[in-house]
């Protein structure tokens, strides 16, 4: 594809609309999304769901993507508009979004500002304490094991602009999670590593997510001081707190995606759960591992993986 295809491409990227009854037909049109890429002219009702149809596939073959690659100056609008759509078409297949992931919210020690992102939750992707995986279901057949905070909602956030205040008052409770990453998105030909908004294009690599039973008041939480240490086979493998997160609390964060989420016609709703991002560098879990994620005030989760 030359340049200009894909300067066009990323333009009619850029004027994504929601198209329902295109959205049906994904499954048949990702089997041709290469073919169609190539097509700087094709209309969004057949090339959008192409894309979302050929990342949705990716990970339901268990397998990797260069799809992303073709798009190598990809937009943060357009990368939503293309992980939206994906949500479209898998409720249009009877899934449930249940909730919110973050990423690029961890501040480590080289101070780097946070860049941050939000993708979906499905209520497929819900798991309970001591699962265990099949490995056949990952690419590479392993997993990363996130820990991190995870607040409940009360109440709708409608509106496009929410005071700190306002957040605090909507959260229900708060609690531990284990996020799953599998990462399905990878450099094509020219191995130009994918960016950040491919990975939100590409739903921040969710993979699942494992809550604790303890569901706590906010108030009675330290949010920037929580701690959470994750162990894989019994030995430490990492861990890390939640001022990690924004630098500051993921109170923080939680108060960005309430005002972020109106910028694509969405919103924080009563009962969605919000998981704000990674405590610690992630261990891998593989074949015979298994990881327990302990937090200071929300007690154990764990997970293992089977063959």
């Amino acid at each position: 594809m030359k340049r200009g295809s894909f300067f066009c491409l990323f333009l009619l990227l850029g004027t994504l609309t929601g198209c329902q009854e295109a959205a049906t037909d994904a499954a048949d049109a990702s089997a041709n999304t290469s073919e169609l890429m190539q097509d700087a002219d094709a209309p969004f009702e057949v090339l959008g769901p192409a894309i979302a149809g050929e990342l949705i596939q990716a990970r339901s073959q268990v397998r990797t993507t260069t799809i992303l690659s073709m798009l190598p100056d990809m937009g943060r609008d357009a990368a939503y508009e293309v992980q939206l759509e994906a949500l479209r078409i898998q409720e249009a297949a009877g899934e449930q979004r249940i909730g919110w992931k973050m990423g690029g919210t961890r501040v480590t020690e080289a101070g780097a500002s946070p860049d941050p992102s939000f993708a979906y939750i499905l209520r497929s992707d819900s798991l309970d304490d001591g699962a265990q995986l099949s490995a056949a279901t990952y690419v590479d057949g392993d997993v990363l094991v996130e820990a991190e905070i995870a607040f409940i909602m009360g109440k709708d956030l409608a509106g496009s602009s929410h005071s700190a205040e306002a957040v605090r008052d909507a959260v229900a409770a708060v609690a531990g999670a284990i996020e799953l990453i599998d990462i399905r998105v990878v450099a094509g030909e020219d191995g130009e590593a994918p960016g950040m908004n491919h990975m939100i294009a590409a739903n921040l690599s969710h993979a699942g997510i494992i809550l604790t039973e303890a569901r706590l008041p906010l108030e009675t939480v330290d949010l920037a001081a929580e701690t959470a240490v994750v162990y894989v086979d019994g030995e430490e493998a990492a861990s890390g707190s939640g001022n990690q997160i924004m630098g500051t609390t993921p109170m923080d964060a939680l108060v960005w995606i309430a005002n972020a989420l109106p910028g694509q016609g969405l919103m924080l709703r009563a009962g969605d759960v919000v998981i704000t991002g990674g405590l610690y560098d992630n261990p891998v879990l593989a074949t015979g591992n298994s990881a327990e994620v302990t937090f200071s005030s929300f007690g154990r989760i764990g997970v293992s993986m089977g063959d």
